[in-house]
């Protein structure tokens, strides 16, 4: 699974304008978006969050720092899933609305 750090940096969007992006990706992603993937993947992050915390112990500042690092790990892994999955769809859109690439 390739990561990808930018929009630019997704093949697809490839020579694509600002807008033409935003509504390529806006289609793809409500194609693959899900309420059910978001909460599977929110049960093992509240499971490490509660083990982390007891293991630790329950001050604040580890409690926040704990939260925000596997937050930040859970939005990394999500939106590297979604990337991936919804690149198909982009293509489609791409063809289905004859954008064409402006290099």
């Amino acid at each position: 699974m390739k990561i990808y750090w930018t929009a630019k940096q997704i093949p697809e969007f490839k020579g694509l304008s600002k807008k033409d992006r935003k509504s390529a990706w806006r289609y793809a992603h409500n194609k693959v978006f899900s309420l059910k993937r978001i909460f599977l993947l929110m049960i093992p992050l509240l499971i490490l969050i509660v083990t982390f915390q007891k293991l630790l112990g329950t001050t604040e500042l580890s409690s926040t720092v704990i939260t925000a690092t596997l937050g930040g790990l859970y939005g990394f892994i999500y939106s590297t899933i979604i990337t991936n999955k919804a690149r198909p769809y982009l293509q489609e859109y791409i063809n289905q609305n004859s954008i064409r690439n402006q290099t």
